[in-house]
């Protein structure tokens, strides 16, 4: 039984993905795999988790939902935000982030273009996001090089957090955020 835990990559450009998937390949550190999805892996993964007896929804969030409810060992998905090359697939960054957070799934997602803010602007976008369950990566072309080590950070991160809050006792868990 395989126990890596996998980080999966969503990417409607091959060569994107090839590329990342190098980067993050000398980092996996025989604690990660890496599965990157093809539009072929993708319409699969869709249509398996479609319902077809119409007893629930399949709005794209719910049938994604359905997949990462029933995925084992998943440490992270990164996913770009413009997923439009995915032509045959109804899949997008916003359905992938709200299956996630609905999975307790962790999810990074980027984009390309590189980034106009100033120094301030990207502070309040960092603080922004604690109050988010979607992490942003900068996939700039200066900061691309970084983005495989902080994709391990937070595969790592997501991993300890898991591994504390299992091992704190129901009755603190049973009282809330506040107790924990």
């Amino acid at each position: 039984m395989n126990n890596m835990k996998k980080i999966i990559l969503i990417d409607d450009k091959s060569e994107v993905q090839a590329d990342l998937s190098a980067a993050l390949e000398p980092l996996l550190s025989g604690k990660y795999e890496v599965e990157a999805w093809s539009t072929q892996d993708a319409i699969e993964k869709y249509h398996a988790n479609e319902d077809t007896t119409n007893d629930e929804s399949n709005a794209d969030e719910d049938v994604w939902f359905r997949f990462f409810k029933k995925e084992e060992n998943v440490a992270i998905v990164v996913a770009d935000n413009d997923l439009s090359g995915y032509k045959s697939v109804r899949i997008s960054e916003s359905a992938l982030a709200d299956a996630c957070r609905q999975a307790v799934t962790p999810i990074c997602t980027y984009r390309r273009a590189p980034s106009a803010k100033s120094a301030s602007q990207s502070l309040r976008g960092i603080y922004g996001q604690t109050k988010f369950f979607t992490i942003t990566l900068d996939m700039s072309p200066c900061a691309e090089t970084l983005a495989p080590r902080k994709i391990i950070a937070l595969a790592d991160g997501f991993a300890y957090i898991r591994q504390r809050f299992g091992a704190l006792p129901k009755e603190i868990k049973q009282q809330g955020p506040a107790a924990i």
